[in-house]
C-alpha cells in the first residue's frame, strides 16, 4: 500500500523527472543512498550511487546481492522487512564511522568493475560459450 507523502515534516519532497545536471547534484548532496525496490533485472543505480561515495541500502532480492556487497560496501536487508529497511537507514545516518568503512568498500568496489573495454570482452566471451555449447 503506498502512503500519500506530504514531506514537510519528514524533510522528503519528490521532485520527480531531473536534468542530469540537477542529479549530479543531489547525488554530491547525499549521505546515503535508499533504494527499496521490489524486483530489479540490474540495479544499475546503485552502481551510479556508489560511483559519488553514497551508501546504498536495499532489500536483499532480485539482482541487489549482485551489486552491494552486504556490509562491505553497502546494506541489504531481509526482504520486505520493511522496519529492518528503516533502522539500518536510520543506522546509517546516525553512523558515519560506519558510512566512511563503507565508502572505503565501495571504493574497492568501484574499482573492480571492468571499463568499457573489460565489459565488451564479457560479452564477446559469453557468446562464445554459447556458440561452443551448441
Amino acid at each position: 500500500q503506498l502512503l500519500p507523502v506530504s514531506g514537510e515534516h519528514l524533510g522528503i519532497k519528490v521532485h520527480g523527472f531531473v536534468t542530469k545536471q540537477e542529479l549530479d547534484t543531489f547525488y554530491k548532496r547525499s549521505e546515503i543512498f535508499v533504494f527499496p525496490s521490489q524486483l530489479e533485472g540490474h540495479g544499475m543505480v546503485i552502481t551510479e550511487a556508489m560511483q559519488y561515495g553514497c551508501p546504498c541500502v536495499a532489500f536483499n532480492n532480485s539482482a541487489m546481492p549482485y551489486t552491494i556487497k552486504n556490509g562491505i560496501d553497502g546494506i541489504l536487508v531481509k526482504h520486505n522487512d520493511t522496519e529492518a529497511f528503516a533502522d539500518a537507514v536510520e543506522d546509517l545516518l546516525k553512523n558515519p564511522a560506519k558510512r566512511q568503512q563503507l565508502y572505503c568498500g565501495m571504493k574497492q568496489s568501484i574499482a573492480e568493475l571492468p571499463g568499457e573495454e573489460g565489459f565488451e570482452q564479457g560479452i564477446e566471451q559469453y557468446y562464445q560459450v554459447l556458440l561452443l555449447s551448441r
